[in-house]
């Protein structure tokens, strides 16, 4: 009943980003399904935010090694890290 919630934001405790891989910092949050409580929250520091080639790979496989059971992204959001995320089982939800 404990998941891990990542979804993409502009900063530490700031509003969604509208980017997927090309937002700054994601929020981990850990959460009680059966309470529907949060019971932790991190924030991580996107460190390919400034890569030219390759960031959707790159990013998707940093997210997965977060190990996520779910993901928010901005609505539309297509590319190879969603695409990782899929394959791997993640659940994907719209922002």
């Amino acid at each position: 009943t404990i998941i891990r919630r990542l979804s993409p934001v502009v900063r530490p405790e700031g509003e969604v980003s509208e980017h997927f891989v090309h937002a700054p910092w994601f929020l981990i949050e850990t959460i009680d399904r059966e309470k529907q409580q949060v019971i932790k929250r991190d924030y991580v520091e996107n460190e390919y935010t400034t890569q030219e080639r390759k960031k959707g790979l790159l990013v998707g496989n940093w997210l997965l090694s977060l190990k996520p059971d779910e993901v928010v992204i901005p609505d539309g959001s297509t590319g190879t890290a969603v695409a990782l995320l899929r394959k791997a089982g993640v659940e994907i939800r719209s922002a």
